[in-house]
């Protein structure tokens, strides 16, 4: 199994590599353009997008971006709202998964920016 689940982390070191695609230095290093690229999307015969290394989705009127992994009884997700610049992990003991629970997190996550930009205007 070390092809498919030989990469091991956390939800902090998750949420640090989200960070590093949502938040690139100025100006960008290698590294950091090689990960602007995996988010460039693929064209692709089915109604989901895709990406190098991710799949976007619209959920309830907000594009997501995610990676769902799954091992030994246990499944996580990362899942990115790139126009708010926000992410979420969600790891869960379990294989019975949907991406739902991750994107809905980040669709609150959008409505809660959305009410404060309208709050400082």
């Amino acid at each position: 199994m070390l092809g498919s689940a030989g990469l091991y982390s956390t939800a902090h070191g998750l949420l640090k590599f989200a960070r590093a695609h949502l938040q690139p230095p100025d100006p960008p290093r290698p590294l950091h353009r090689a990960l602007r690229d995996t988010l460039a999307e693929q064209p692709v015969c089915s109604e989901q997008k895709r990406a190098l290394a991710w799949a976007v989705d619209r959920f309830d009127g907000h594009e997501i971006t995610y990676l769902i992994g799954f091992t030994g009884g246990y499944s996580a997700y990362i899942g990115m709202d790139r126009s708010n610049r926000t992410a979420v992990v969600v790891l869960q003991n379990s294989l019975n998964w949907t991406e739902s629970i991750g994107h809905r997190l980040l669709t609150l996550k959008a409505r809660a920016a959305i009410l404060r930009r309208k709050q400082g205007d």
